[in-house]
């Protein structure tokens, strides 16, 4: 029996060039410090979601990119009312929404869900 090969031209595709990422600081770590800034800035009902890599080629910047959530006793997340973005590598916060953008957000949330938030309230509060 003969074989037969089959020969195929490949043709290699090079990506764009992207700049490399440093080592990053652990996505716990990252958590913690925008926690850390929520409860400066924010007040104390306002905590990180989960955090997302990002590369901004352009600017040869890595972040870790983190929303801010509004939670609520007895009903758990409300939702998201801003961002921080923390250097990758360093954890230093480098942008973030203003206290004003979070409240307004957070305001209208609020007033979104209203019902449901006194429903979990009222929960919470008849099973103590």
């Amino acid at each position: 029996m003969a074989s037969h090969k089959k020969t195929s031209k490949q043709t290699k595709v090079q990506a764009p060039a992207v700049a490399q990422r440093a080592k990053a600081i652990p996505v716990r770590a990252a958590v913690r410090g925008v926690n850390g800034y929520c409860l400066l800035h924010y007040g104390t009902n306002f905590l990180s979601g989960t955090p997302l890599r990002c590369s901004l080629t352009s600017l040869q910047a890595d972040l870790w990119v983190v929303p801010v959530m509004l939670g609520s006793l007895g009903y758990g997340w409300v939702g998201q009312v801003g961002t921080v973005a923390l250097d990758a590598a360093s954890g230093e916060v480098v942008g973030a929404n203003s206290r004003q953008q979070v409240y307004a957000v957070a305001r209208a949330l609020e007033e979104e869900k209203r019902d449901e938030l006194e429903a979990a309230f009222l929960r919470a509060r008849a099973e103590r």
